[in-house]
This record gives C-alpha cells, structure tokens and sequence, in this order.
C-alpha cells in the first residue's frame, strides 16, 4: 500500500489542506506530519463562516517514503524482509 500512495503522489512537491481553526487536534495531527500552518482564513461553509487554518508541507518527502513516511498510517512488517 505504501508505494501505492507513493506513486500517487509522484511528481508533486508540496501540499497543502484546510482546517476548520477550533479543531486544534488536527491542526496538532498535520503539525506533527512536519506540515506548518501559513495562513488564516474565514472560509465559507454551508452558509457559515468558518475560522480555517491552511496547513502547508512545502516539502512532501517529510511524510512520504522517508523518516516518518506513511509507516505511520499503514504499518505492515512482512516476516523475512
């Protein structure tokens, strides 16, 4: 599975996603997958307004096939290897 998503991603350096300001925990969760919130934003939801954070990895190797890489979501030891 890991290098599904490896290959998924081929070709892109950066990314970046939106999170709702008051979820703290995920805000926590993504600054823990090396990503840094850049940028604050109200953001229109459903008819509201919604304080959002934008969560930047302005390099993708922090979470893809290195150090942390995605071991940390899809853990799989295959005996002898």
């Amino acid at each position: 599975m890991r290098d599904d998503l490896a290959d998924q991603w081929r070709g892109h350096a950066t990314a970046f996603l939106w999170v709702f300001e008051k979820n703290r925990r995920a805000v926590r969760f993504y600054e823990r997958l090396g990503g840094e919130v850049r940028e604050r934003e109200v953001k229109p939801v459903f008819g509201h307004a919604m304080p959002s954070v934008k969560v930047v990895w302005s390099d993708l190797s922090v979470i893809i096939g290195h150090e942390r890489g995605w071991g940390m979501f899809c853990h799989a030891e295959v005996p002898g290897q």
